[in-house]
C-alpha cells in the first residue's frame, strides 16, 4: 500500500476522532485553557505535536502529486507548529486566550469533521485526484 494512502487514513481518522470528541465534550474549552496555561502541559503538547508529525516527515517527503504533496505539506506544517509551541510558549498562550471560546471550538470541530471526511474519501478513492 502506498504511503500516501496510509497517511491520508492516519490523518483522516485522527481528525474524525478529534472533531467528534470536541463536539461531544462540553468542557473542552476549559480543558484546553488549563492545558495551555500550564508550562509543563504546553511543553508536552508541543512534544506530542512533533511526535505526531515525525512519521509523516520522515517517511513521506513526496511531492509528486496533489495528494502526496498535501500529506507532505501537512506533516511539515505540523512539525513547525510543534516547534513554535516549544519556542514561543508565551505567544501561544496569548493567542489561545483570544481564540479558545465556545464558538471557535465548534467551528474547528465541524471543520475537522469535514476535513476528516475529505481525507478518508481520497484515501479510499485515490484515483479521483492525482
Amino acid at each position: 500500500m502506498d504511503y500516501t494512502i496510509i497517511f491520508l487514513k492516519y490523518l483522516g481518522v485522527f481528525y474524525l476522532l478529534y472533531g467528534l470528541s470536541s463536539l461531544l465534550n462540553k468542557k473542552i474549552s476549559n480543558t484546553l485553557m488549563t492545558l495551555v496555561k500550564d508550562d509543563g502541559q504546553l511543553f508536552f503538547l508541543g512534544f506530542m505535536t512533533i511526535l505526531f508529525s515525525m512519521p509523516i516527515v520522515l517517511l513521506h517527503n513526496i511531492w509528486d502529486s496533489y495528494l502526496a504533496g498535501f500529506v507532505s505539506f501537512f506533516g511539515w506544517a505540523t512539525l513547525l507548529k510543534g516547534f513554535f509551541i516549544w519556542s514561543f510558549p508565551d505567544y501561544i498562550k496569548s493567542k489561545a486566550e483570544s481564540r479558545l471560546n465556545e464558538r471557535n471550538l465548534k467551528m474547528r470541530s465541524v471543520f475537522s469533521l469535514v476535513l476528516a471526511l475529505v481525507l478518508l474519501y481520497f484515501a479510499c478513492n485515490p484515483s479521483c485526484l492525482i
